[in-house]
């Protein structure tokens, strides 16, 4: 047999990355292709992480050595996560195997433009212009990397996401404002714990609720000086039917970040009946159209974002219309059967066989 090998986090891990691979495991992707998933990144310490990544490699070679190698997808964002996937996209090419670049990193262009030297930067171009297919995952991507690469092959796949049946959500004694994410300057979290200070005098009622390891320590310590640990809850990473809880009650969803990709966050905000408030950077423009699905804002203008929370706050017919306009462009755009569909003519293209 010959397979799709599939290079990336663990499906378990947390990240955006993580939630797209699950996805695709989740919904019938394995089943319906020769998918084989090594894993370079694994929860835990940086040690366990690398010999994971070590014994994926081994593998892959062991696999290429015995042609059992149809197509290398390798998923991609920067620093360490393509050092990483960039052994293996050199290692596919030298036995000229078909690779998709799938691009995922949320700052990969700064990545590109300022972190990377000239021999990074030339590497990074060699291995987009040797590759089969370069994936992005909004236009605002598709775009960047066309000034990088001159690979014509650039296809745009929406992240996927599960679309439940659209239902009302009311504020009941809290008015909930949801935050998931990385917590952290990145991700805007020390915007939006300001925003809520501004607002906290006037509307006792309101809550944020932020789910996302990253810097709980500085954003406790800021909602502290602030004097809203009454209204912030901190609750870590959270997945599966917690996840899910939080979804439903949520009144607003709020994602204020500097730099992004397209956020699955986001898009299961979305799918989930949700008014987003988020900011005009990578594939978010894309997913909420300022006015219809939510409000954007220019990353960290918190005026504006207090106003934008305010506004939904006090208008629960904008509210319900913002949300039920994201469920429904949602299901047209990132329900996972649509990006599934875009995903499968692709690795029919690439002339691999699907599952007996």
């Amino acid at each position: 047999m010959k397979y799709v090998v599939m290079i990336g986090p663990d499906p378990e891990a947390q990240g955006g990355m993580a939630s797209v691979i699950k996805a695709y495991r989740d919904h019938g992707l394995f089943d319906r292709w020769p998918v084989l998933l090594l894993p370079t990144f694994v929860e835990g310490n940086k040690i366990k992480s690398a010999f994971v990544a070590v014994r994926s490699l081994l593998r892959y070679v062991a696999l290429l050595m015995t042609a059992q190698v149809a197509v290398t997808h390798a998923h991609v964002a920067q620093h360490t996560s393509f050092l990483r996937k960039a052994v293996f996209v050199l290692i596919s090419l030298l036995f000229h195997k078909p690779v998709i670049f799938h691009l995922h990193g949320s700052t990969f262009d700064n990545y590109y433009e300022k972190d990377c030297g000239k021999w990074l930067r030339q590497m990074i171009r060699f291995l987009l212009d040797r590759s089969s297919y370069v994936v992005v995952l909004s236009s605002y991507w598709r775009d960047w990397i066309s000034q990088v690469t001159c690979n014509e092959h650039i296809e745009r796949l929406y992240n996927p996401v599960e679309i439940p049946e659209y239902s009302l959500v009311e504020p009941s004694e809290k008015f909930k404002v949801l935050f998931l994410g990385r917590l952290g300057e990145r991700k805007g979290t020390y915007d939006l714990l300001k925003a809520v200070a501004a607002l906290q005098g006037r509307y006792t009622a309101l809550q944020v609720l932020c789910g996302g390891d990253g810097e709980l320590d500085a954003a406790r310590k800021l909602a502290e000086s602030l004097g809203i640990m009454s209204q912030d809850k901190l609750l870590g990473w959270v997945r599966g039917q917690d996840k899910e809880q939080l979804l439903s009650e949520a009144a607003v969803f709020v994602l204020p970040s500097y730099h992004e990709g397209l956020p699955m966050a986001i898009l299961e905000a979305m799918a989930h009946g949700i008014p987003v408030i988020s900011t005009r950077v990578g594939g978010i423009p894309e997913a909420i159209e300022d006015g219809k699905e939510g409000i954007l804002i220019v990353p960290g203008d918190v005026v504006a974002l207090t106003a934008g929370i305010e506004r939904l706050l006090k208008d629960p017919v904008l509210r319900i219309r913002m949300g039920k306009a994201a469920h429904d462009k949602a299901a047209r755009l990132f329900a996972i059967d649509k990006v599934l569909a875009q995903l499968d003519a692709l690795y029919v293209y690439l002339g691999v066989k699907q599952q007996s």
